[in-house]
């Protein structure tokens, strides 16, 4: 008798664990809350051109991704805008600007 109850007590947590683990299947996702901020991703989107508009119009497009890139490859966490700022900069500095 003892036995049937240790079961029934096993499924019956399996059961939950299961429906406890299926409720919470999106917390590994990426969610996205500026969606919503339209001002926020619009800023970003300026600022990024605006760099990325300057290097070009100083050194070309192609010199302007090779730079990209590199400042990439050196600072793999950050994103493409901030990485095409760094660069900017570091040619404002390198330049004496």
């Amino acid at each position: 008798m003892n036995w049937i109850i240790l079961i029934i007590c096993m499924i019956a947590f399996i059961v939950y664990w299961s429906k406890w683990r299926q409720s919470r299947g999106n917390l590994g996702r990426v969610i996205d809350y500026s969606k919503g901020n339209k001002g926020a991703r619009r800023e970003q989107w300026q600022n990024y051109s605006s760099s990325k508009a300057k290097l070009i119009q100083r050194i070309g497009r192609e010199a302007t991704e090779r730079l990209i890139v590199n400042v990439l490859l050196d600072n793999p966490s950050k994103s493409r805008t901030w990485c095409s700022d760094k660069a900017l900069r570091d040619l404002e500095r390198d330049q004496g600007l």
